[in-house]
């Protein structure tokens, strides 16, 4: 959302719809439309209030990313041949909306999961991007990296694991400070195992790191050298307010929770 009456909402599957609202939710228009059955996109954000990225799975042979300058009025797909090319089996992960971060200049971020988990990076605003790999657990099903943040334009987190086996801790979380090119794992891995989300919930401390899954929630003060478990209700998703105060957790079933810190 922009403002209380502007807001961009994105489709998962097929096929690919984005919509906007000018007042509130009343009413919405169709902004794009991709009827391909191999459409499925997964994340979206938006640098400012005008550039925004959508990404998705592989259709047509190479990931989809989706660019705006015009605050989701249109949308033009990135060439291909602009993006590495996907291994046989990768795909992204569309739980928590946070498979794609953005930051100043043009910064931007994919993560992917599957038979690898590597993240994309692109520094002109998604026309060209660059792949690194990851330490992150991967070519079981359903594994990977399901969620990406950057602090800033060099500090940044991945996490996931095995989502059909979420008790398993090896491997799930891992630390960038050069802006994503190479990455390195803590003392320790975040004790909920998998984790569909991770982010930094203050804009003025990138040590606080937290993270959510299907067995809790869990929080770090020092990035990851210790962990203290929060909660061990459920959850896929999580968002801190930009006043640092408090936040949200959303799960399966509707399951919504407050955090105040």
């Amino acid at each position: 959302a922009f403002n209380k009456d502007t807001c961009i909402v994105m489709s998962v599957g097929a096929p690919g719809y984005i919509f906007k609202t000018y007042n509130g939710g009343k009413t919405w228009g169709q902004k794009y439309w991709n009827p391909d059955p191999d459409i499925f996109l997964n994340s979206i954000d938006f640098w400012d209030n005008e550039k925004g990225i959508a990404v998705g799975d592989p259709c047509c042979g190479g990931f989809t990313v989706l660019v705006t300058n015009n605050q989701g009025e249109t949308w033009s797909r990135i060439p291909i041949k602009n993006i590495p090319s996907p291994s046989e089996g990768e795909i992204q992960y569309a739980s928590s909306n946070s498979c794609i971060a953005v930051s100043d200049s043009g910064l931007a971020w994919f993560v992917t999961g599957g038979t690898e988990s590597r993240i994309f990076k692109t520094t002109d605003y998604g026309k060209t991007w660059k792949v690194f790999k990851t330490p992150v657990v991967n070519g079981a099903e359903l594994s990977g990296i399901f969620s990406t943040t950057f602090y800033d334009s060099l500090t940044g987190i991945v996490a996931g694991g095995k989502y059909l086996k979420p008790s398993d801790t090896d491997n799930t979380f891992a630390i960038t400070h050069d802006g994503g090119e190479t990455w390195t794992q803590p003392d320790s891995m975040p004790p909920i195992g998998f984790c569909s989300c991770a982010i930094f919930p203050f804009t003025n401390d990138k040590n606080t790191i937290l993270t959510a899954g299907l067995n809790g929630i869990a929080v770090t003060y020092n990035m990851g050298l210790t962990w203290k478990l929060l909660s061990n209700k459920s959850f896929n998703v999580i968002k801190f307010s930009d006043k640092d105060q408090f936040g949200w957790a959303a799960g399966n079933s509707g399951q919504i929770a407050k955090i105040i810190w």
